[in-house]
């Protein structure tokens, strides 16, 4: 197996989100109180919108801590999780010939010269905070990662070591790394927040640090034909069980038609509800914070292409079954749900599992998915309604499955199947 000879080699972690499990700069402002809490909360918030420059926010928060104790303020450095493996990765990025440097843009320098001791990196960069008897100002006297930026560290360790951009790894979270990400030859977001999620080459949503060695790895050619095509079969075995699962609550949806009548507009309006809350867990999500019990149910149902973004196929699929509930007779509903409950389903799993004649105008589906929807959308629309109308309904939302309209095939297929069905019936 041949190994790429890159030389020099520098990998940079930044140290909130990623090296630390959270954010330092916000567990100091919680244990300050609320009001520092709330306040330091809607900076970051404008941060992340873009609204605030990294110095700019760093700036305002330091204000915010003016009189804090420095054995407070250690004290809650001392109580950061660090994330799993760290030490661990740090080594084995050591063995393969890197250099490794945490830098952070809101951590006192003397804190990152601690963990760089603890974790073994060889280079480390934070801001300057001025005290006086043993209590913050507020003021930030200096510090690279404040004065010049993330990308003037670096370039003074690559200019010391000789080498380049194309030789560096930058692990990192959010937006105020975007730039030396865009530079590096290598990006691996953290957690990341969606600007960094739709930018970096590779995405680490877990804890475990350790991930990023298979990806660098990959990058220097370390990989061999056969671990990579394990990896791949890991991958697609993954994959299909994220689509059970997806297709598991996909098919809850057939519940709905057994409530009674008369809570029909209640259950509509609990799903809205529930739409609005899984929005609101995906903006989390897609910007690095996870949502207790609805982020894990998303992550063992996405897919590989909804990592880097929101995930609209549920909230098409209430709208869907909302839409159906409201302006449907209920026999009209009921085929709609169930056909988008099951018949979408049966396509989905049929055509990953054995789908091995790809559709001339769509080469994401297969003719053997199409036919598992066809005849799973009829048996749904027999139950309620003749042959030949159950023939056409099923034929129509096969059709429209079939094209490539990604998730909101789950808006259009209840809606166009309970069209032909009303009209049909006229």
């Amino acid at each position: 197996m041949e190994t790429k000879n890159i030389g020099g080699k520098l990998v940079v972690f930044d140290l909130d989100g990623v090296i630390f499990k959270k954010q330092f700069i916000l567990q100091i402002a919680r244990s300050t109180g609320l009001v520092v809490f709330i306040k330091v909360a809607c900076f970051s918030v404008l941060f992340d919108a873009g609204r605030f420059s990294a110095r700019r926010f760093i700036k305002y928060v330091y204000k915010e801590f003016k009189g804090i104790k420095l054995k407070d303020m250690l004290a809650v450095y001392n109580t950061m999780t660090i994330a799993e493996h760290a030490k661990e990765t740090l080594a084995a990025l050591k063995k393969r010939g890197y250099e490794v440097a945490i830098v952070s843009s809101g951590v006192p320098d003397f804190l990152v010269n601690d963990l760089c001791s603890i974790l073994n990196a060889d280079y480390h960069s934070g801001i300057n905070i001025e005290v006086k008897n043993g209590r913050l100002t507020g003021k930030i006297t200096g510090g690279h990662a404040f004065l010049y930026g993330k990308a003037k560290i670096i370039q003074d360790i690559l200019d010391e070591k000789n080498i380049t951009w194309n030789d560096t790894v930058i692990i990192a979270d959010d937006r105020n790394n975007l730039e030396i990400m865009k530079m590096a030859r290598v990006s691996i977001g953290v957690h990341s927040d969606h600007v960094i999620r739709k930018k970096a080459k590779y995405l680490i949503d877990s804890d475990n640090l350790a991930e990023s060695l298979e990806m660098i790895d990959r990058e220097d050619g370390r990989l061999d034909s056969s671990f990579l095509s394990l990896d791949l079969k890991r991958r697609e075995l993954s994959s299909k069980k994220h689509e059970i699962v997806r297709k598991f609550f996909h098919s809850c949806a057939a519940f709905i038609p057994f409530a009674p009548e008369a809570l029909f507009n209640i259950i509509a309006l609990l799903i809205v509800l529930t739409t609005f809350i899984f929005l609101f867990s995906e903006f989390l999500r897609t910007n690095g914070i996870s949502m207790p019990v609805i982020n894990k149910i998303t992550q063992a149902s996405i897919r590989n292409e909804e990592t880097r973004a929101i995930s609209f196929a549920p909230v098409t699929l209430a709208l869907g079954i909302v839409t159906s509930m409201l302006f449907f007779q209920p026999n009209v509903a009921f085929t709609s749900i169930w056909t988008v409950a099951f018949a979408d389903s049966a396509a989905a799993l049929i055509g990953k599992q054995y789908g091995k004649h790809k559709l001339f105008y769509n080469r994401k589906k297969s003719i053997e998915g199409s036919m598992a929807f066809f005849v799973v959308a009829l048996f749904c629309a027999a139950l309620h309604f003749p042959w030949p109308i159950s023939l056409a309904a099923a034929f129509a939302a096969c059709i429209i499955e079939s094209f490539p309209i990604k998730s909101m095939d789950n808006l259009i297929i209840p809606i166009a199947t309970g069209v032909i069905l009303t009209f049909a019936c006229v």
